[in-house]
This record gives structure tokens, C-alpha cells and sequence, in this order.
């Protein structure tokens, strides 16, 4: 593990047992009958994940130090799921 790489560090740790104290829906897009949900979700003092789910099941889930850098991480994935031709929820 290399002193210049920031993630090292976090990546060693075990992940928190950190039940969510609180849910912000974000966005919901749709293509066809499938569908890509985000989500944020406030873990305390252990931060922000943004969390995506496809049709009812979490994608994957990536914890943020701040809710600022959550909401950027999650824009930049609705903008990739737009590319790929889903839609924005009415």
C-alpha cells in the first residue's frame, strides 16, 4: 500500500455495521420495464453512501465522507445511466 494512494487506507478497513439512520431518495430513471433507483443514505459519524438499486435490488452501495460528495458521485451516475437510454421519472 503505497503512501500516495488515498483509498488504501480505506480500502484495508472492514466495512461498519452501520444500520442508516435516515433515507433521501434522489433520483428514479426508467427504460422499458426496467428501472435505476438512487438513493442516499446517512450512516452518522461513518458518513453518506449513494446507494442504486435496479428493479428493487442494490447495485452497489459506495460510502462518501460528506452528503456534497455523495449527491456529485450520484449526479455523474444518473448522467452515465441517461447515456445509456433511460429516462427521467415524470
Amino acid at each position: 500500500m503505497s503512501a500516495d494512494d488515498p483509498y488504501g487506507a480505506v480500502l484495508s478497513q472492514p466495512p461498519s455495521r452501520v444500520v442508516p439512520s435516515r433515507t433521501e431518495p434522489l433520483f428514479v430513471l426508467r427504460r422499458g420495464d426496467a428501472w435505476i433507483a438512487c438513493e442516499l443514505r446517512y450512516h452518522g459519524e461513518h458518513g453518506v453512501s449513494a446507494c442504486l438499486s435496479r428493479n428493487g435490488i442494490v447495485v452497489f452501495e459506495y460510502r462518501h465522507p460528506t452528503r456534497e460528495r455523495a449527491v456529485a458521485f450520484a449526479e455523474a451516475e444518473r448522467e452515465a445511466w441517461l447515456a445509456r437510454g433511460y429516462e427521467r421519472e415524470p
